[in-house]
């Protein structure tokens, strides 16, 4: 790659300051804009210098933008990912992908088609309990594991 994966987010929810911190180390991509219909989420980024807008659809039309993340309520998932594909930007999506298992499966048609990145991103796969206990065999002989994890996101 010649260049780093300009990258935008649409949506500056609770989990978009994990997605900021992570453009921060990643020398490979740079965050280089952000949408949200709260003015005030945007503050920041401006000054910044990113681009800032409150218009998800302005965003997938620019150019100089290579990939976005969808961090918008659930509900809105497929629509925005749809859209993104169309307009040529790889996509990492919050969970879940989408509401619909056949809407899902249209976006991965659509991803394939289109020879786009598509991924779905799931934090509790990178706890560190979880990955401790996969690297001691915890579970090597267990048919079934139930499992209750309480937790606050915003910390």
């Amino acid at each position: 790659m010649n260049h780093s994966l300009r990258t935008a987010i649409i949506g500056m929810g609770v989990i978009s300051h994990y997605y900021v911190a992570a453009f921060e180390q990643v020398e490979e991509c740079d965050l280089v804009a952000v949408c949200d219909l709260d003015p005030a989420k945007l503050d920041a980024h401006r000054a910044a210098g990113r681009r800032c807008t409150a218009d998800y659809r302005e965003l997938l039309a620019a150019p100089g933008i290579d990939a976005v993340v969808v961090n918008l309520p659930n509900s809105l998932h497929a629509q925005v990912c749809r859209e993104a594909l169309e307009a040529g930007k790889h996509l990492c999506c919050e969970k879940p992908l989408t509401l619909d298992l056949q809407e899902a499966s249209a976006l991965q048609s659509l991803a394939m088609q289109r020879r786009l990145t598509l991924l779905t991103a799931f934090h509790r796969r990178y706890n560190h309990h979880v990955i401790e206990a996969k690297l001691r065999d915890a579970f090597k002989d267990a048919v079934s594991i139930t499992a209750h994890y309480d937790e606050r996101i915003e910390d």
